[in-house]
């Protein structure tokens, strides 16, 4: 297997750092909210992890 350019490892460890900063924002949003439930925080960190590996592939040449 070849070794992936450079460039598109800083893109995926990029896009990895602006991914979990989504993360951190809609739990911020949502777990700060006046119903406080967990059930919308816990789905929409869970939907943002599964595409991690989908918009990852493409860049590390997949």
């Amino acid at each position: 297997m070849p070794s992936p350019d450079p460039g598109a490892l800083v893109a995926g460890v990029v896009i990895t750092l602006a991914l979990f900063g989504l993360i951190a924002f809609i739990v911020h949003r949502l777990a700060g909210g006046p119903s406080g439930r967990p059930a919308p925080v816990l789905i929409a960190v869970s939907v943002v992890i599964a595409a991690l590996p989908a918009v990852l592939v493409p860049f590390l040449g997949g």
